[in-house]
Formats: structure tokens, C-alpha cells, sequence
């Protein structure tokens, strides 16, 4: 396919997919996908090659190649009208939260399989747990929600009303879960109805052509930014702070080998399986592996599965970065995730020297506060993500307070959070002189603080509160988040460790101080 054609397909399918994502997030119930962007649309081939995808949050990459592999071991039999539903982590979720529907696209009449797959993806606030918090040191993801095997949530377009009903007894929150996954099946039923117009009009060898071009196109280009790197290997180790149960550093090391045109990315040496929630699935794994590769190559190279075929990923099954079942995983998909980024980075780094940014901030410093709203009479739960600093490069000073890598999540505006909940917005100011200094300065965190306005639970999930930021090319280090306690009673404000639940009273205050990036370059002081 010539180049001109192959061009204007790809434009005719992010225009599909960004008519997805519009219509998700206009539809959907809950803030968190709304304004978050904590969701994702893809156009997959029946061989599950993804040939276009559209993620505010690259934590989602990559996630429709492995449930479309459980999907389809699961339902053989498929068929025009039908929406298959999945959210198990070992099957390519990243955490019970994260709710995939896909639906079969068939091109004509009597096809007795699908010509491609509508995916999405969205992060549900509260699957079945009462409350957010209450999972954090889950030991097994049997205490993380309501786990959902594959199955027809739409057969031949009638509804699945029998896992309904019992989905929305169990959620506690059942009216934003019925809006989030009715916004699910309005963007699926989209995407089909457009890839069917698109094959209607161009004819479907044509259109499994240019998907093929696309996707051979990208793996040229990552072939290319592989031939850039200097052959060799390269290794980087970094640690988690704990997993929230026992005290222990957790070892997540990388050996990133370059032989040409082939890049291969071994985990093998990182730490087994821990007790708490901050074991990786290996979706998350590969998403993180996919997004670094992905920001080295050009800027116009199509996000598709072309992208990860010259890349081979090795990672030891029962491992934090490839936990199986029952591992509590959903700290794996905030904090390890972004450690996984952080070793990648830092190993390329030793390759690229000029090339890499120092890293960021490391965490997705994650706040959940839930309790009984005396003055509207109902049961509130909140939760937020924090941005920080981002890690300085080697031709630019680094921006303050932005969400970083894997987590590039906006958060719901300070009158929103009032209005809704009783919590009032005491301080939201950049934290300065928290990011590395440097030839480069790494951009600063920022600080949050919290009133709680009835008494509360209140969770955070954190990292980088005993391990910094690290700076490249002799920059400082970012400085490392701090999370604390204001008791309104006593007036003390005590040090919190970097995962917590704790009780709160009426005027007590939670303060966040989220880690600054590290900067870049010798700094002479």
C-alpha cells in the first residue's frame, strides 16, 4: 500500500477511535473517567493485533491484546450484537477496577468469525469493597472487589440482566456503575457501527490491508529507534518502599539487551511475589515497557501493536512484575507501575546518556477518603491521584506538579470536591525547591491539604517517601514525598508512612507533600 493511502486509513481510524473516547467520557457517570481520562479505546485485528488505540493513560496499553487472548479461549462461539465483559487481572486486566468490554465487528452476512474487535477500557471507582481504602492491604485479591471471569455481557444484543443484578447488588454504588458501563456499550456500539461503515465503503481486504501497512510501519520505525541505541546491555535497579504490609525494599532491576534491531527487556532478577497489594500483572508490565520504547521513536509513529514486535519481554511468572492469582495487585497498577518506568528509563539512560530525562516523581500519591455525609444523609466516597515533579533532560528545565508516565490523569477541580464532598481544600500550592537541582532543575511536587468536614477513613498509597527521585549525569535527586496527619483535637500533626489507613475525626487535616523530579546535569554548589 502506498504511503498516501495507508496515511489517510490511519487518520480514518483515530477519527473512530476519538469519537469513542468523546462519547465515553460525555456519558460516563463517574468523575474519574469523565474528567480523569482513566480509560481507553482500541480497534484490534481478529489475530489481536492492536491497530490503533486511543489512552489518556498509558496504563492501558496494550490491555486489549490480553483479554481479547482470555475473550476468545473463553467464548468460542461468537456473534453479531455481542459485548463480552472482563476485568481479572491474570488475564490481562491491570486491576479489579479496570473494566474491559469488547465487542466482535462482523463484516458480513454469515461470517462465522469476526473481521476485528471494539475495545474499551475504563478505571471504576469502587468494585464491591464498600470503600477504596478498605483494599489497600488486601493479601489476596479476593479482598480487592468483585472479580469478573470472561463471559457475554450482551448476547446477540440482549442484555445479560441475571450478572446484572448481581453486579449492582454487590456494588455500593450501583447507579455510577450502571452509567459508567451503559457508556461503555454506547462507545462499543459505536466503534462497531463505524468500522462497519469503513469496510462498507472501502471493502474489507482493503481495510485489513492498510491495518496491516500501519502496523508494519510502526514496527519499521521502532525498528529504527532500536538501531539508534548502541548495541550492548544495560542495567538499572531500583526499589519499591514496602508493599504496605511488611517493611522491606522491593527490587525491581532490568537488563535491557541491544543487538541491532531487536531489543530485549529481562526482569528476571526482580523480587518475587509480596504479601500486599503491589504486585504488577504482566499487562502492566508490557504497558510499561510499550510507553517507554514508544516516547523514544518518532513522534508520528502510529500506536499500535507494530510497536512491541521487535521488543521481547522476559519476566518470571509469580514475580511483583508478573503476579499471578490470587495476588492482591491493586497497588501494582499506581506505584509499581511507575517504578517499572523509572528502571527502564534509568538503564536506557546508560545507552542514551543525552537522551533520557532524570526521573520523576515516582508515585501516583493516591488519596481516598470515604464516611457517612451527615448533612446530605448519604455514604460519600473520594479519591484522587496527586501530580509532582517531573524528571529534568538534558535540554530543558522540568515543569512543576504535572501527573507523569503512567498515570497522566487530571484531577476534578477544587469546587467540584467541595461541592460534592464533605472535605474543604485548605492549601493547593506548588511545593518549591523539591525538585533536583542541576545543569537542568527537576520540576518541583506539590502540596495538598485536606480538611475533613465528618469523620472518615482515610487511605493513602504512596511511594518515594524513603527512596528519592534519582537525578542523572551528576543532578540532584528530587526530594522525597512526605505524608501527614493533623490532629484537630490535640493539635498534632504526626508523620504517616507511606501506605496508611487511619481513622479521622471531624477538622482533622491530611497534608501531601508529593516528591519533586530529579535534575540533570553536575550541579556545583
Amino acid at each position: 500500500m502506498d504511503e498516501i493511502t495507508r496515511e489517510l486509513f490511519y487518520h480514518e481510524f483515530i477519527a473512530i477511535i476519538e469519537e469513542m473516547a468523546e462519547t465515553l467520557r460525555r456519558a460516563s457517570f463517574s468523575q474519574r473517567i469523565k474528567e480523569g481520562g482513566t480509560f481507553s479505546c482500541g480497534i484490534f485485528t481478529y489475530e489481536e493485533d492492536m491497530i490503533t488505540y486511543l489512552s489518556p493513560t498509558p496504563l492501558y496499553l496494550n490491555v486489549g491484546t490480553f483479554t481479547l487472548r482470555a475473550i476468545k479461549h473463553n467464548i468460542p462461539e461468537m456473534n453479531r450484537g455481542d459485548v463480552y465483559i472482563i476485568n481479572d487481572p491474570f488475564k490481562g486486566g491491570t486491576d479489579l477496577s479496570n473494566i474491559t468490554l469488547i465487542s466482535p465487528v462482523f463484516t458480513s452476512v454469515g461470517a462465522k468469525k469476526p473481521s476485528f474487535f471494539i475495545v474499551t477500557s475504563a478505571s471504576h471507582s469502587e468494585m464491591g469493597t464498600g470503600n477504596l481504602g478498605g483494599v489497600l492491604l488486601a493479601k489476596s485479591i479476593v479482598e480487592e472487589g468483585i472479580f469478573i471471569e470472561p463471559i457475554k455481557l450482551i448476547d446477540q444484543g440482549k442484555m445479560n440482566e441475571s450478572f446484572l443484578q448481581a453486579f449492582f447488588y454487590k456494588v455500593s454504588y450501583p447507579k455510577a456503575r450502571k452509567g459508567d458501563l451503559n457508556a461503555q456499550i454506547l462507545s462499543n456500539f459505536l466503534g462497531v457501527k463505524k468500522i462497519e461503515a469503513l469496510v462498507r465503503q472501502h471493502g474489507l481486504k482493503k481495510v485489513n490491508k492498510a491495518a496491516d501497512a500501519l502496523i508494519d510501519y510502526s514496527e519499521y520505525l521502532m525498528k529504527k529507534t532500536i538501531l539508534d541505541i548502541p548495541d550492548g546491555e544495560y542495567k538499572y535497579v531500583d526499589y519499591l518502599d514496602s508493599d504496605g504490609l511488611n517493611n522491606i525494599k522491593i527490587k525491581i532491576k532490568v537488563a535491557i539487551e541491544i543487538e541491532g534491531e531487536k531489543a530485549t527487556v529481562n526482569f528476571s532478577r526482580s523480587h518475587e511475589v509480596v504479601r500486599g497489594p503491589l504486585n504488577a500483572v504482566l499487562s502492566i508490565t508490557t504497558a510499561a515497557v510499550f510507553y517507554v520504547f514508544r516516547t523514544l521513536a518518532p513522534s508520528y509513529t502510529p500506536l499500535n501493536s507494530g510497536c512491541l514486535k521487535p521488543i521481547d519481554i522476559i519476566c518470571k511468572k509469580h514475580t511483583i512484575l508478573n503476579a499471578s492469582y490470587p495476588s492482591a495487585v491493586n497497588g501494582g497498577a499506581t506505584e509499581t507501575a511507575q517504578r517499572v518506568v523509572d528502571v527502564l528509563l534509568g538503564a536506557l539512560s546508560l545507552a542514551l546518556p543525552n537522551k533520557i530525562p532524570s526521573a520523576s516523581q515516582g508515585t501516583m500519591n493516591g488519596i481516598t477518603i470515604t464516611g457517612f455525609d451527615k448533612e446530605n444523609d448519604k455514604r460519600f466516597t473520594f479519591y484522587e491521584t496527586i501530580p509532582g515533579g517531573v524528571g529534568a533532560a538534558n535540554n530543558y528545565d522540568a515543569p512543576d506538579a504535572l501527573q507523569t508516565h503512567m498515570m497522566n490523569t487530571l484531577g476534578e477541580s477544587i469546587e467540584a470536591i467541595e461541592y460534592k464532598y464533605p472535605i474543604k481544600i485548605k492549601k493547593y500550592a506548588v511545593r518549591n525547591n523539591s525538585g533536583g537541582l542541576g545543569v537542568f532543575k527537576g520540576g518541583n511536587g506539590v502540596i495538598k491539604e485536606y480538611e475533613i468536614l465528618s469523620n472518615a477513613k482515610v487511605t493513602i498509597m504512596s511511594e518515594r517517601r524513603l527512596k528519592a527521585p534519582y537525578g542523572l549525569k551528576g543532578g540532584k535527586s528530587g526530594k522525597k514525598g512526605n505524608n501527614y496527619h493533623f490532629i484537630k483535637e490535640t493539635g498534632e500533626t504526626i508523620t504517616l508512612s507511606e501506605k496508611a489507613i487511619i481513622e479521622v475525626k471531624k477538622g482533622d487535616r491530611i497534608i501531601i507533600e508529593t516528591p519533586g523530579g530529579g535534575g540533570w546535569g553536575k550541579w556545583y554548589d
